[in-house]
């Protein structure tokens, strides 16, 4: 957005969304958190897959490049995995 302009950011909000759902399996839930924050639930998913797709992910979504107005958008992207079980309740 302060780069180039509202729609930059919302063409870059989606292809960031695509990148991310097109990392994980079709019964995992994408959701976007608001602002540039994103989540994944990996049901069933074991700890350490889930550190496998979050690499994934992050490598996906540092891997974006999105040409805008004759300039080449890039963004970064940090993650955290917390795994929850009944345990955690």
């Amino acid at each position: 957005n302060d780069t180039a302009g509202h729609a930059a950011g919302d063409a870059m909000l989606v292809a960031v969304a695509q990148a991310i759902a097109s990392r994980v399996r079709a019964s995992d839930l994408v959701v976007r958190l608001g602002g540039d924050e994103f989540a994944v639930l990996l049901p069933g998913c074991p700890h350490d897959r889930a550190l496998a797709v979050a690499e994934k992910i992050r490598q996906a979504v540092c891997h974006l490049a999105l040409t805008w107005e004759g300039r080449t958008l890039r963004v970064g992207a940090s993650l955290g995995v917390a795994e929850l079980c009944p345990d955690h309740q």
